[in-house]
């Protein structure tokens, strides 16, 4: 019976452990793999396929080896720092979302702990997440069973995992949502609220022009950061913001937005 349960492993998932053995020890065998997940050689065959289509893999004689350094980071490994309070600020501004509801959600670190905040709720609440986020679209059968994921499609970053472009922005021009949710890599008090690629900047105010209500999730190591960003709001663009702990009030004192300290 224990070498029948690993067949048993949904696409994804052997696909996820099929990575994480390449990031072990690259170059892997499909006889090592088969052996390893109790499934056949021709089941990893089609993993393998399947990985290198995604460009996360690369097939050779008997194997494959490992293309990026990227392919399928865990959620685990996005989150490693300051992860306690990630989490902390995740589960405060999951209070503010209703069972029933659509919400909006950008890609990041704490903005996957948020999903994964809402997908603790019983499958009755309902709760429908809209995303660019790579990482959370592929984690969703494993992960966030419990909520509806939608795409919002586009061209995909690889190194970062999240989807940008024109393409993105069609999906959402006919759409308004009533809040938002994103991440930000910085704040300056005279500046705004920063991000540190201009695809990821385009992203952000996209989805802030289609929400009511304009929600940052950040920690308190983001803010006044001394390195170069790209502004992606101005101070009093944005309604709430979800920190840790804001430095000196940094936050509170140059932003209209209601601040919450959610010190794990």
């Amino acid at each position: 019976m224990a070498q029948e349960e690993p067949a048993k492993l949904l696409a994804a998932e052997r696909r996820r452990r099929i990575v994480e053995m390449l990031q072990s020890s690259s170059p892997i065998l499909i006889s090592d793999v088969a052996r390893e997940l109790g499934v056949s050689t021709v089941t990893v065959r089609s993993d393998f396929d399947a990985l290198a289509s995604r460009g996360l893999l690369r097939r050779v004689h008997g194997g494959a080896v490992l293309v990026s350094e990227f392919a399928f980071s865990s959620p685990a490994e996005r989150t490693k720092g300051h992860l306690r309070e990630k989490r902390a600020i995740a589960d405060e501004a999951s209070r503010l979302v209703a069972d029933g509801e659509t919400v909006l959600i950008g890609s990041g670190s704490t903005t996957y702990e948020l999903v994964r905040a809402l997908a603790a709720r019983p499958a009755e609440a309902d709760i429908t997440v809209v995303t660019n986020d790579w990482h959370v679209l592929e984690q969703g059968k494993l992960e966030f069973g419990h909520i509806n994921l939608v795409g919002t499609g586009g061209m995909l970053m690889r190194e970062k995992g999240f989807f940008y472009g024109h393409m993105l922005a069609s999906s959402l021009s006919d759409i308004l949502f009533d809040k938002v949710f994103i991440g930000a890599n910085g704040y300056d008090p005279a500046f705004g609220f920063l991000t540190d690629l201009a695809s990821a900047c385009e992203v952000k105010k996209n989805f802030l022009a289609h929400a009511r209500n304009k929600i940052v999730l950040m920690d308190a190591s983001k803010v006044i950061e001394g390195r170069s960003y790209t502004r992606f709001a101005k101070p009093d663009e944005i309604d709430m913001v979800f920190v840790d702990r804001d430095p000196g009030g940094a936050i509170a004192t140059s932003t209209a937005a209601r601040v919450v300290e959610c010190c794990p």
